[in-house]
């Protein structure tokens, strides 16, 4: 995230969304009232952002050391994708999940959609229906220039059925097109509530925040 792009208006001439420069006696009072408290919003919320990045840099640290000290105490080989750490009465809890998106390579998936297009046109009203609509969808997402993972999930699942040509090499193409994404790390703090004996999540949302 670059806050450096960000310039609050000042002086006799300001620069509107356009880069036209705009003399300051020609802004309405209202864009002058909404002017200063965006910004006033904006530092406080930048200001709690740069906190929690720093912060979290501390979290990463300690729950390193914690996974470390884990898989010694342990004697683990094997990596887990999940850890739950308590404190000794168990007021809170420190929950460390990781995970790996599913992603597809946007131009081989924008090529697939060439073969499943001529599949169903060569098939059009003796494909299923659960097929046709989930390929209609996929070539309108081709169109629009977006990708919807849930959708080539559903095609790879239902186009493995179908014996066509066209739709084999579609599906060859998909299968290059998969790959792992980022890894993404969650850290969680949640305190024991005595009434209810559940956890209440301390919600901070350090996942967002890269550092």
């Amino acid at each position: 995230m670059d806050f450096s792009k960000v310039r609050r208006q000042v002086g006799d001439v300001w620069v509107d969304g356009d880069g036209q420069e705009v003399p300051r006696k020609y802004v309405s009072n209202w864009q002058k009232f909404e002017e200063r408290k965006v910004n006033a919003i904006y530092n406080v919320i930048k200001k709690a952002y740069e906190q929690l990045k720093n912060h979290k840099g501390d979290v990463v640290k300690h729950a390193e050391q914690m996974i470390r000290e884990y898989y010694k105490t342990h004697k683990l080989e094997h990596e887990q994708q999940s850890f739950t750490f308590y404190n000794f009465n168990r007021m809170i809890m420190f929950e460390i999940d990781s995970s790996n998106s599913l992603e597809y390579d946007k131009n081989l998936i924008n090529q697939a959609s060439i073969y499943f297009k001529a599949f169903l046109d060569d098939q059009m009203g003796k494909i299923d229906q659960a097929l046709k609509e989930v390929l209609e969808a996929m070539i309108l997402d081709v169109r629009k220039e977006r990708m919807q993972v849930g959708t080539v999930k559903k095609l790879e699942h239902l186009g493995r059925k179908v014996d066509h040509p066209e739709m084999e090499k579609a599906m060859s193409l998909i299968d290059e097109a998969r790959g792992r994404g980022l890894r993404r790390v969650y850290y969680r703090v949640r305190i024991k509530n005595p009434d209810t004996k559940s956890y209440d999540l301390v919600d901070v949302n350090f996942s967002a925040i890269d550092v």
